[in-house]
């Protein structure tokens, strides 16, 4: 597991504010990468989960990760997409073994 937050600036204390100003949320974003069984896949696909009581209903998509930043307006995701590009482009992670 790759702390991609890890790669900023220490000036911004290596994690990523949400929403500055707003709240004083702050998390770090991590890279695994891993195999999954086609039919792990295909039992997480359409998922329901969440807490009914207090409104949610989360619904499980798996997408390819190429096409996922077409797909999320959340900006976690977003932003762990967008540290992988730069730190893939300065040669920042480790090769594929």
């Amino acid at each position: 597991m790759i702390d991609l937050t890890a790669f900023l600036n220490p000036s911004t204390g290596c994690r990523v504010i949400p929403s500055p100003g707003g709240c004083d949320e702050e998390i770090s974003l991590f890279l695994y990468k891993g195999s999954v069984d086609k039919e792990i896949i295909r039992h997480l696909q359409g998922k329901e989960t969440g807490l009914r009581k207090h409104g949610e209903l989360i619904k499980v998509r798996v997408v390819p990760c190429r096409e996922l930043w077409h797909m999320t307006a959340d900006v976690k995701v977003l932003t762990a997409i967008g540290l992988y590009e730069m730190a893939s482009r300065e040669g920042l992670l480790p090769l594929k073994s």
